[in-house]
């Protein structure tokens, strides 16, 4: 799938955040994309090609590589599962 109009976020596990700087921190990051025109998500854990992927959810696709190793997250209608998540939150919070 070929991603456009997307923003790039790099995130640093919070062991690296210590290093702030040298090619360790590089292979360690983790790099999120985000489309907003298709509303998808991609968490990147590791470099590399995926040769299989299985769908866990109707929206949620992990990728794998050829060891078996997670490479890679996929998510969906990214927007619409994180206001529904919201909204229940708030529901149970004001039952209190």
């Amino acid at each position: 799938m070929a991603f456009k109009a997307i923003k790039i976020i790099t995130v640093y596990p919070c062991r690296d955040i210590e290093k702030k700087r040298g090619k360790e921190m590089d292979k360690n990051k983790i790099k999120v994309w985000y489309d907003e025109e298709t509303d998808i998500l991609y968490v990147s854990f590791k470099s590399g090609v995926s040769v299989d992927s299985e769908e866990i959810d109707e929206d949620i696709r992990i990728e794998y590589g050829k060891d078996g190793e997670i490479v890679g997250i996929e998510i969906h209608n990214l927007t619409k599962m994180v206001v529904k998540s919201l909204a229940a939150q708030v529901k149970e919070v004001t039952k209190l």
